[in-house]
């Protein structure tokens, strides 16, 4: 009677590559994000073009070096939040030359809606993150749950009442 009978040296190498295929397969399978850091490049109705780079949701860091062309959806869903840049007054930017850190500059964080983020946009350059349902890692579009966007809060110009 045989208890055991011993495998062959080719049932062993096919057993260690499955094994290994299945660790590579899960292993790359895995890799996914539901975030992008972008740069606002065009808005058409509900629909934003970014470049974008797909953030690893776990170190921050981004997937790749390069942006890539995204397509942004926002939906009545979607939960739009503006940071605005207040920058320094002309008699403050007096008092230091001109110079300024953005890094220090006071943010007036807000509830904002896609026509406000359109106005923006009109006026300023925008930087935003947005965030999408399951994994967006290589997705060409996607639709928002959330954006937020940074922009410059623009004064309008006092006028002399002469």
């Amino acid at each position: 009677m045989i208890l055991f009978h011993r495998p062959s040296r080719t049932t062993v190498i096919l057993i260690a590559v499955a094994v290994l295929a299945a660790i590579f397969i899960f292993i790359n399978t895995r890799r996914g994000t539901n975030e992008i850091m972008a740069n606002l490049v065009k808005v058409e109705g509900n629909s934003l073009s970014v470049a974008a780079k797909y953030i690893n949701t776990t170190s921050g860091n981004p997937y790749y070096d390069d942006f890539r062309d995204v397509e942004v959806i926002v939906d009545p869903k979607t939960k739009i939040t503006r940071i605005a840049l207040q920058l320094p007054s002309q008699e403050e930017l007096k008092k230091t030359n001109g110079l300024f850190y953005p890094d220090k500059l006071p943010r007036v964080q807000s509830a904002a809606t896609l026509d406000i983020l359109k106005k923006d946009f009109s006026l300023a350059a925008i930087s935003l993150t947005a965030k999408g349902v399951g994994n967006i890692l290589n997705s060409k579009s996607f639709i928002a749950t959330e954006i937020t966007y940074t922009t410059i809060a623009v004064e309008a110009p006092v006028l002399d009442k002469d």
